[in-house]
């Protein structure tokens, strides 16, 4: 892992795109070492005054502008702390108000870039923006709620995506509530995917608790047997059923 004291470097851009489905993105900045143009690192933390991180020869930066891996950003200093927010045109809270308040609480280093869809990113001190990160997401789970109840299939899901991708940390009611939204939208397949990768990723527990949430969500429809015994038990029935023909 290599290091960049922050006083020595430039923000060039950050690794992540405008082009993607998710209404928000949380990645990582490319900082350039001032007085040697070939140097970038992309930030993988902070300590102290420095950023730690792998560095990219300017041919690899370069790589990743053209296979739109990456974006520029405009010339600015980095911040201990910074990253960059893509939050894009199906973000479901007013993203006018989200910026107001991270400028309010001076967590915002440079300005704002507007791209030409309508998406927008901005680099944060992530540091200073727990609270109303959290705030955030609670409010996007309640719409997403409310629109079940509503039976706004919808909306639940865009609510319900913004919630989770927003989320610091993934929680059983986040994926609980995103694969009901996903199911409330026909997509069964996408629902069970999301399950079991918070099985994989958290484990039996963290995924009981999935269960336990979705039964709360949606008591008819929700299932309180692993996905995986459910499969099981389907296969032990077929060799039933085909001695029994």
């Amino acid at each position: 892992m290599t290091a960049f004291p922050l006083d020595q470097t430039r923000v060039s851009g950050a690794v992540a795109t405008f082009d993607a489905a998710a209404p928000f993105q949380r990645a990582s900045l490319v900082l350039q070492r001032i007085g040697d143009g070939g140097r970038f690192l992309r930030v993988l933390r902070y300590v102290d005054e420095r950023a730690e991180g792998e560095e990219l020869s300017g041919m690899e930066w370069r790589a990743l502008l053209s296979a739109q891996q990456a974006i520029e950003l405009p010339d600015m200093a980095p911040r201990q702390g910074a990253w960059l927010w893509v939050i894009r045109q199906n973000f479901a809270l007013p993203r006018d108000t989200m910026i107001r308040e991270i400028q309010e609480r001076q967590a915002l280093v440079g300005d704002v870039v507007h791209e030409e869809s309508g998406n927008i990113a901005c680099v944060v001190v992530e540091a200073k923006l727990a609270g109303p990160r959290a705030a955030w997401v609670d409010e996007a789970a309640r719409m997403a709620r409310a629109a079940l109840r509503a039976g706004d299939a919808a909306k639940a899901l865009a609510a319900a995506e913004t919630a989770f991708n927003l989320d610091a940390r993934m929680t059983p009611h986040g994926v609980a509530l995103l694969a009901c939204a996903h199911r409330k939208n026909g997509k069964e397949q996408r629902a069970d995917g999301y399950l079991r990768m918070a099985e994989r990723s958290m484990g039996t527990t963290f995924a009981t608790e999935v269960r336990e949430e979705l039964v709360e969500l949606n008591p008819q429809a929700a299932s309180t047997r692993p996905f995986h015994q459910l499969r099981l038990a389907a296969l032990r029935k077929a060799p039933l059923m085909r001695r029994a023909s």
